[in-house]
């Protein structure tokens, strides 16, 4: 090859901007001429041109690795990133439903748990929310009514009788209630109770009863114990708004009568009516004088009534009968 040859093939090197198109014409024409003519200066700078882009070469794979690199530690980092976030806004989402549910501030509870009522018989009324447990006026064992024994939280006392003050019905094991058998006010593992004293002449004698409100998780029950008279306390009469259930007494013989108690329960305006006093006690026909006073023969018993706050919506004077469990 001529010297001539060599300087063409160089201007025409010299003209190309990018060294890896013509990286291989370079290094074969760096070759020929380093063997033929290693002494002229073409083959120099032919060697100097197959050196630079060689470096360019590595150069450039350097700086592709260095990036890819750089890449992957962001992308490591950001998950890392990302899972923190979650954890935290899951740690944070599970405190505030926990304290929502729990909070003796908030009633959001009640829309989670169920309340369930359940009849045992004479005035006995066992409520159950949550993993608390009230019992209403239990009879004791010289009572002629037989109760189940359970162990209850709290126990409610409205007369001082034993068909109706049977506390150790309600013990069981080391399970002892919280016993409220008067007036007052009362707060018992956040459930807040009012007792206001009304008079009862059960079995012929006058005796002073108990009317109990009970304030449990957004739902207020009201319950009359062996209320005789539809005549109710000044004070009384203010306290029994907004009541979402009334436990009342329909069984005559010393509580109220049947035509009385729907004329009271009509007063009242609670959401739903639960008769009590007419299973072992009480007149005989008095729940079918009852139901047709309030307009509800066709209602047919149930076992239980389990309910929660949201169950009461648009509910006016509804009455639910509770077959006796026991």
């Amino acid at each position: 090859m001529s010297g001539n040859s060599y300087n063409t093939n160089y201007e025409l090197f010299t003209k190309y901007e990018r060294f890896d198109s013509c990286f291989s014409d370079c290094k074969g024409y760096s070759q020929r001429a380093d063997k033929k003519h290693p002494k002229t200066d073409v083959a120099k700078e032919y060697r100097k041109v197959d050196e630079m882009s060689t470096q360019t070469l590595q150069i450039t794979d350097f700086t592709k690795i260095q990036t890819k690199h750089r890449h992957s530690k962001l992308l490591k980092l950001f998950k890392v990133c990302l899972y923190q976030v979650l954890c935290f806004v899951w740690a944070l989402g599970t405190v505030f439903c926990v304290f929502l549910v729990y909070s003796p501030h908030t009633s959001l509870s009640s829309k989670f748990l169920n309340m369930i009522i359940t009849y045992l018989g004479g005035e006995f009324i066992k409520v159950q929310f949550g993993d608390i447990t009230l019992a209403f006026n239990p009879p004791s064992k010289n009572s002629k009514l037989k109760a189940p024994r359970f162990g209850a939280d709290v126990a409610l006392v409205s007369l001082n009788h034993p068909d109706m003050n049977g506390v150790e019905s309600v013990t069981h094991g080391e399970r002892k209630p919280f016993v409220i058998s008067g007036p007052g006010e009362y707060e018992v593992k956040d459930v807040a109770i009012r007792g206001f004293q009304t008079e009862s002449t059960y079995e012929k004698e006058k005796r002073i009863n108990t009317v109990y409100t009970v304030s449990l998780e957004g739902m207020k029950l009201c319950f009359l114990g062996a209320l005789s008279s539809p005549e109710l306390p000044a004070e009384l009469k203010e306290e029994l708004d907004d009541i979402d259930v009334l436990f009342v007494p329909i069984g005559g013989d010393g509580v109220l009568a049947p035509a009385a108690a729907n004329k009271l329960a009509v007063a009242l305006e609670p959401r739903l009516v639960i008769p009590i006093h007419v299973e072992g006690i009480g007149a005989a026909g008095a729940l079918k004088q009852f139901l047709k006073e309030a307009g509800e023969e066709k209602t047919a018993p149930v076992e239980k009534l389990t309910l929660k706050k949201k169950d009461l919506e648009g509910k006016e004077g509804e009455v639910v009968v509770l077959a006796s469990s026991f």
